[in-house]
């Protein structure tokens, strides 16, 4: 299926990129989350590494693509300190963090983005095919051993697995540019029940049986064996939150990465 065309309003699923970025990646869907604690607002959440500049207009589909338009501006992203490579993480004794998500959202208005999913959430039953904005899908926290499904944007399949942690940790490395490793906390580990998601596809929604938003996929392990999410932040103190790391659980994690060097990275 399509996803990388223009669509208004824009569906979760489609094709989104920040304006200046070479690469497109997923809009996962577009929620009522509350970055006070309190208020609810209507936003598109994706992930970081799609949308990583702060006050960057996001477009849709890619910008040179028939269509594309802008769709909003990045509002915040979570913070993650980058480093050259996995080894210079491993030597940083003054400060070491680890970022907590792969998350950054903008301001959606009903006009330009839908609060469908494509294939997965056209809307409870009972919502017409014209009508582009049934409620919103709510957001929780992910369950160990739980069914998630996602479409993103470059496959424009559903893909289907199995989550079987809720605090795996990894580097990020897509693209493998200089300074570009974070370390993510709490990650979450994905079995995957058929073939894998491809390049583009990061961003997704993943979304339970009980039709509640649980993450957001961001890429795999670098030895193909599992498929790796992000979690929702409950609001934006929480996603503007690092995690400093302690000497020993360094230790551990390098002990881990010099066993099972392609396990421990997420491409």
């Amino acid at each position: 299926m399509p996803l990388d065309r223009s669509l208004k309003p824009t569906p979760g699923g489609y094709q989104i990129q920040a304006l200046g970025r070479l690469y497109a990646g997923t809009l996962g869907a577009t929620i009522l989350w509350r970055p006070d604690g309190q208020q609810q607002l209507r936003v598109g959440v994706s992930n970081a590494h799609v949308l990583p500049d702060k006050g960057a207009a996001v477009v849709q589909p890619h910008q040179g693509k028939p269509g594309s338009r802008v769709i909003g501006s990045v509002d915040a992203v979570c913070p993650g300190k980058p480093y050259e490579s996995e080894q210079a993480y491993f030597a940083d004794k003054e400060r070491r963090e680890d970022a907590r998500f792969d998350f950054a959202y903008f301001r959606a208005t009903e006009a330009e983005t839908s609060t469908r999913i494509e294939c997965l959430y056209p809307g409870p039953p009972g919502t017409g095919v014209g009508d582009p904005d049934p409620p919103a899908l709510a957001y929780r926290a992910p369950r160990q051993g739980e069914r998630v499904r996602w479409i993103g944007q470059k496959t424009g399949e559903v893909k289907t697995g199995e989550i079987v942690a809720t605090d795996f940790w990894a580097f990020m490395s897509h693209n493998r540019e200089k300074g570009h490793f974070v370390g993510i906390d709490e990650l979450i580990k994905i079995k995957p029940l058929e073939a894998l998601s491809d390049y583009g596809d990061s961003g997704a929604a993943l979304v339970a049986d009980d039709m509640h938003v649980v993450g957001l996929y961001c890429g795999s392990t670098e030895d193909l064996a599992y498929e790796v999410g992000s979690r929702i932040p409950e609001d934006a103190l929480d996603l503007g939150t690092t995690v400093l790391v302690a000497e020993k659980v360094a230790r551990e994690r390098y002990e881990l990465y010099k066993r099972k060097p392609k396990t421990c990275v997420v491409q």
